[in-house]
């Protein structure tokens, strides 16, 4: 999808200068909001009913456009009707998975807690991602977001109404990465915004291709932008650059869009063969070179789906690779080169494989 409407992002205002952004007219209820009637009681403000019913007093202007009719929101008085939004089941996404360490902060004004699987983040909500450590997040429109290892993740709006019916969804990556996926025949109900410090990422829906796009904050705070199907539109210094599906680029800090490179093909594994099982919980995985490569990120998952993270590693410079110790059962391996600007190629498809037992094989001696 194409989000040009609706872009800007809500700055937060005091109540005085909040009051010239209210539009006169009254608009509809955002798709998923129930709203209901309201006889003021003594004592009601417009952000304590707000906070009453849905949990957040920062979302009182959104009341407040319901009734234009009120002068000052702030001082509301016994006896009058005005409408309010009850409850709003699509401004959340549900945690769907967990892997070994991760946090959640379910709502902004919460402490941090362990994620759990079935948990909720509201508006405003942030997930967090630890070393060897993965989450997913499913929106309501069957969207989801993969957030690998060592990333922190906040959702800065989640169903918000930018005209009629069109809302908008807007995630911020602070640390580490994360990839928003939809299935072809799934077409995103609302405007996704990723926001990665100075740069926004807009992916484009289409049913027939889906949305695969994986968008990452360097430790140098580069942000990189990969699309691997669909299509999206990447803002940044004041330019705009259309990325296509099978290309990628990055902004440095403070600076504007490179020109889109392609992204480096799939490698082609040689070990696991798929289906194979090891009497060891060390293997040996391998691929073959793809050309162009800097160096390759290999990865082994509980799932198909690659959202249930064991282990990863990075940067590595040479074909093969040696985890530690796997734990016991069926597991998946991945790699995916990446090219000398740090861009990650095309991840080859999961190769299933099973361990039947934590014995390590020892390690050959080095060779002089």
């Amino acid at each position: 999808m194409k989000p040009l409407r609706g872009i800007a992002l809500a700055v937060a205002l005091g109540p005085v200068a909040a009051f010239a952004q209210v539009p006169p007219d009254q608009p509809p209820p955002a798709p998923g909001d129930v709203v209901e009637w309201h006889v003021v009681q003594h004592g009601d403000t417009l952000e304590g009913l707000t906070q009453r019913y849905l949990g957040e007093a920062g979302l009182w202007r959104e009341n407040w456009r319901l009734n234009p009719g009120l002068s000052d929101p702030h001082r509301l008085k016994p006896g009058e009707r005005i409408r309010l939004i009850m409850s709003r089941a699509s401004r959340s996404a549900q945690i769907d998975a967990v892997a070994r360490k991760v946090e959640a902060r379910p709502q902004p004004d919460q402490s941090w807690e362990t994620a759990r699987l079935g948990d909720r983040l509201l508006e405003k909500g942030g997930l967090r991602t630890y070393e060897k450590s993965s989450a997913g997040l499913r929106f309501d429109d069957e969207s989801h977001l993969l957030v690998t290892e060592q990333s922190l993740v906040f959702l800065r709006a989640v169903g918000e109404r930018i005209v009629g019916d069109v809302t908008r969804r807007s995630l911020e990556i602070v640390e580490g990465q994360a990839q928003l996926e939809a299935r072809p025949g799934v077409r995103i109900s609302s405007d996704i915004e990723i926001v990665v410090g100075g740069a926004k990422a807009r992916p484009r829906s289409s049913e027939a291709d889906g949305v695969q796009t994986r968008a990452r904050k360097t430790a140098g705070g580069t942000a990189q932008l990969m699309v691997y199907a669909g299509a999206t539109d990447l803002e940044a210094g004041g330019r705009t650059v259309d990325v296509a599906a099978g290309m990628g680029t990055s902004v440095a800090r403070n600076g504007t869009p490179a020109p889109p490179e392609p992204l480096l093909p799939a490698a082609e594994v040689t070990a696991p063969l798929a289906g194979y099982s090891y009497d060891h919980a060390n293997p040996r995985l391998a691929w073959k070179p793809v050309p162009g490569a800097a160096s390759y990120t290999a990865e082994v998952y509980r799932d198909a789906a690659c959202a249930t993270l064991v282990d990863r590693v990075t940067k590595l410079d040479a074909t093969r690779w040696t985890p530690d110790g796997l734990p016991l059962g069926a597991l998946f391996f991945r790699v995916s080169a990446v090219s000398a600007s740090g861009l990650d190629g095309f991840p080859s498809p999961a190769v299933p494989f099973e361990v039947e037992s934590l014995w390590r094989r020892p390690r050959p001696p080095d060779r002089k």
